[in-house]
């Protein structure tokens, strides 16, 4: 049996990151098999021409205060050099797809906090305007700069 292991820690809480992970296995074409939330298992379906072994990977969350450590552990049922070096790169395969999907996390987070603040300004502006301290034009000029930073 051909087996790989790596881990990484990540500074979001275990739910979290089991919502990341799984998004991962899809995103690696792994067919969950297993989901308790700490532990994430994942099998690739088999193909009729192949020279290696289909991999199993389980990925394992345990909390660490304010961060989780993802153990990530893949296997196959083959031996040597071939199947070694494909368990080993689909366990990369889902580290580099639970990275992406934490780069997109903080992007969706970053986005929504940038919009939540342009709406707090509009807020603010309209309050200005129907107080009589902004007049119709200068409103509509601010109003604009705060929806450019939208797009």
């Amino acid at each position: 049996m051909s087996t790989f292991s790596d881990s990484l820690t990540i500074s979001i809480a275990l739910h979290e990151a089991a919502n990341v992970v799984r998004q991962a296995m899809i995103d690696a074409r792994l067919d969950v098999q297993t989901d308790t939330g700490a532990l994430i298992e994942g099998r690739e379906q088999t193909t009729v021409v192949s020279f290696t072994w289909p991999a199993t990977i389980s990925v394992q969350l345990l909390e660490r205060g304010t961060s989780t450590v993802v153990q990530i552990c893949g296997k196959n049922f083959g031996f040597g050099p071939v199947q070694s070096s494909y368990v080993t790169s689909r366990v990369g395969g889902v580290r580099n797809a639970i990275l992406v999907g934490l780069e997109r996390r903080t992007a969706i987070i970053a986005s929504t906090a940038s919009q939540v603040g342009v709406a707090d300004e509009l807020r603010k502006l309209a309050d200005l305007h129907s107080a009589g301290t902004l007049t119709d034009g200068e409103f509509a000029a601010a109003k604009a700069a705060l929806l450019s930073k939208l797009c």
